[in-house]
């Protein structure tokens, strides 16, 4: 592992580079793995284990950790909570087109093979990040947190995980999060209950998928809903654990599993995520 930075605005982005053991001498994909809401870079690599992944399948990974925002703790700048400044300061988007740039021009990252994996907060600029003119985001992954961004520049293929018991990023519509107080902006309590399943429609309707997603049941608890036929190879993929609450699904069971719920061993997002990568991009 290796430390690196980015810096825009004056706000310096922490990051951790993992190249793969053995990796070959051409250009390989990369990984940008994005934490969630009070969190960092190093808590997000051992909670996805993207690195063991990325040893056996030789890709980089990069983690990189936000800064405090305006909820008083780490995260990142999600334009459907409507900050104040929003880039005239702070500017996320920016920072991981930085990235990019330093993995592609410093870690020999091809291009055309860059994905971005998101859990909660992390999974809603994970779908900016895809949405963004000129972005080079190949396909993205949601986990526990994903919104349709209007309007959408260009559409990727798009795999969201979500539990169905989440009780701080309800499936919803309308659903009730744990973590909405009368302190919370507005913007940030309409994103938490608004439909994941409308959320990823809308934005399949917006790569001109089919309107009607495909149903297979991948194990006892997990249900995967397909849509297909999607202008430019951008499926979208929306995977469901029945009882599932706000996790990493293959990851261990959250210390606070009380508070934010079960983790399934039936699914693994971690893998299941470069299997979605490596079907569109035919070598990832």
């Amino acid at each position: 592992m290796q430390a690196a930075n980015v810096t825009v605005n004056g706000l310096d982005y922490p990051t951790e580079i993992h190249q793969p053991a053995g990796r070959s001498a051409a250009p390989v994909a990369a990984l940008i793995d994005l934490h969630g809401l009070d969190s960092d870079g190093p808590t997000q690599a051992a909670l996805t284990r993207f690195r063991e992944l990325a040893d056996r399948e030789g890709f980089v990974v990069a983690e990189p950790s936000g800064s405090v925002g305006t909820l008083g703790v780490t995260g990142w700048e999600i334009a459907a909570l409507d900050e104040p400044g929003r880039g005239t300061g702070r500017d996320d988007l920016s920072a991981m087109d930085q990235l990019i740039d330093k993995l592609v021009d410093d870690e020999c990252v091809d291009p055309d093979r860059v994905f971005v994996a998101g859990y909660s907060m992390g999974g809603f600029l994970a779908a900016e990040l895809a949405c963004s003119p000129g972005s080079r985001v190949a396909g993205i992954l949601a986990v526990a947190g994903f919104h349709a961004p209007e309007p959408c520049e260009r559409h990727v293929p798009t795999l969201v995980v979500h539990g169905t018991a989440d009780p701080i990023v309800p499936l919803g519509p309308n659903g009730t999060s744990l973590v909405v107080d009368d302190t919370m902006p507005q913007a940030a309590r309409e994103l938490l209950a608004s439909s994941i399943e409308q959320e990823v429609a809308t934005s399949a309707r917006g790569a001109d998928c089919d309107d009607a997603p495909t149903s297979t049941e991948l194990a006892d608890d997990v249900t995967e809903l397909r849509y297909t036929g999607c202008a430019g190879g951008a499926e979208h993929r929306l995977v469901l654990v029945e009882g599932g609450g706000h996790t990493w699904p293959g990851a261990a069971p959250a210390a606070d599993a009380d508070f934010v719920g079960a983790t399934t061993t039936n699914f693994d997002a971690t893998e299941a995520s470069w299997d979605f990568f490596a079907s569109h991009s035919g070598r990832p």
